[in-house]
């Protein structure tokens, strides 16, 4: 199911599907690094942020 919708993907989740999950944390974790490091201005705290 690679081009899952967010909305298949978080529906599957919710059913206990952790590939499901693991596609969503790989869809969005550079845009989530992106917007830390934006904030933070700092790499180290950028991917410490991002991993939580």
């Amino acid at each position: 199911m690679e081009n899952a919708t967010d909305q298949d993907l978080v529906r599957q989740t919710l059913s206990g599907d952790v590939r499901s999950f693991e596609k969503i944390v790989k869809r969005y974790q550079y845009t989530v690094f992106g917007i830390a490091f934006r904030l933070l201005k700092n790499k180290e705290e950028a991917e410490d942020i991002t991993q939580e």
